[in-house]
């Protein structure tokens, strides 16, 4: 899903549902999460993840 369109920038919005063997090691928990992505164009004209995060 696209959250913001400025030229050379998207936001992303992903959701996803995680599944782990063995939750003790893992610093979330299973279930739906979600995670942001920024990408960037640079001047090659390739996109490139500038940030991410929750």
């Amino acid at each position: 899903m696209i959250i913001i369109l400025i030229k050379n920038v998207e936001i992303y919005k992903i959701k996803y549902n995680v599944k782990f063997k063995d939750v003790s090691k893992t610093p979330i928990d299973n279930g739906e999460d979600e995670i942001y992505y920024i990408l960037v164009k640079d001047k090659n004209s390739k996109w490139k993840i500038a940030s991410w995060g929750r």
